[in-house]
């Protein structure tokens, strides 16, 4: 039987993000299973626009974010907090998926979410919007 494929990512673009160490820490408590760990620097994209999007379509790296998770079997995530929403890389990077002709971005893949951000507020938004 062949090993899962598990997706595990930082929504961050810190080269030294303590959320990607997190999902990479939580992914490894996994038995069983084959990690590709990637980073979201590997993926960089222009800001969304529809004018860009119409003059020259979705970026290549969007398509290639979308193909990463499209063969894995699932997928562990931890997320900065950011004014309490996502990273402006993260909510980027969803943009431009979304605009590809797949239905739904995440393929109904199993996720575990994670946050390593403590939030100065009484509760941690960017996991509530997770």
């Amino acid at each position: 039987m062949a090993k899962k494929n598990i997706l595990v990512f930082g929504a961050s673009n810190s080269r030294q993000s303590i959320n990607k160490r997190l999902a990479v820490f939580a992914a490894n408590q996994l038995t069983d299973v084959q990690l590709e760990i990637v980073d979201l620097n590997d993926f960089p994209l222009p800001m969304y626009s529809k004018d860009d999007e119409r003059e020259t379509g979705v970026p290549e790296n969007a398509k290639l974010f979308a193909t990463v998770i499209e063969r894995c079997d699932g997928i562990v995530a931890s997320f900065p907090e950011h004014n309490g929403l996502f990273t402006a890389v993260f909510k980027n990077l969803w943009d431009w998926m979304s605009r590809l002709d797949t239905a739904k971005i995440w393929r109904e893949k199993p996720m575990f979410l994670l946050s390593a951000s403590p939030s100065r507020r009484q509760h941690n938004y960017v996991m509530k919007a997770a």
